[in-house]
């Protein structure tokens, strides 16, 4: 099972500090505004267009975060990650550009097409048993073994940060103030 995390909510200038550290690797994405949605609610509303990233969605930004921060170490070492998709995915193509070693451990009941996907992108995908208990022992024992840097899919300030960014663009890309949802 998954150790427990000293995580905490970063503060907003560590999430400009991710955003300018993600810039170069990551373009900012558009946002799409949804017509029938801003009638039906009476306020716009606006898609923010995630699918639009390299690997088709936002997890994107936290893998780059966690492997930027860490770069030296996650060189030496490669790093690894537990995921059943998306992260997965993620993690593979933000390693590939870095010219990273990339380890992502996966479920045996995770979609084929997520497993291939996830190898398509360079990564060395171990499969493990069913549940997520053994994904996490899994990944640990590994982990362990062979030094990676552990790119959590969660309980990291660094992917926290990551995924923060999305909340930063819209402040430039829209006029007036707006509701996130």
């Amino acid at each position: 099972m998954p150790k427990k995390a000293d995580i905490r909510i970063p503060t907003i200038e560590e999430i400009q500090a991710t955003r300018s550290l993600l810039a170069p690797h990551l373009p900012m994405t558009p946002l799409a505004y949804a017509p029938y949605l801003s009638e039906q609610l009476g306020r716009r509303v606006w898609f923010k267009l995630e699918t639009q990233q390299p690997t088709h969605s936002f997890k994107v930004r936290p893998a780059f975060a966690n492997l930027l921060t860490h770069k030296t170490k996650a060189q030496q070492h490669g790093v690894i990650t537990s995921s059943s998709g998306n992260f997965a995915q993620a993690v593979a193509y933000a390693s590939q550009q870095l010219d990273i070693d990339a380890q992502i451990v996966m479920m045996s009941i995770t979609a084929p097409v997520k497993i291939e996907r996830t190898k398509q992108r360079g990564a060395r995908v171990v499969i493990c048993g069913p549940t997520y208990e053994d994904r996490w022992n899994t990944t640990y024992r590994l982990q362990e073994e062979t030094g990676r840097l552990l790119v959590h899919p969660y309980d990291s300030i660094e992917t926290i940060s990551g995924s923060g960014v999305i909340a930063l663009e819209p402040l430039e890309q829209l006029e007036r103030p707006f509701s996130v949802l």
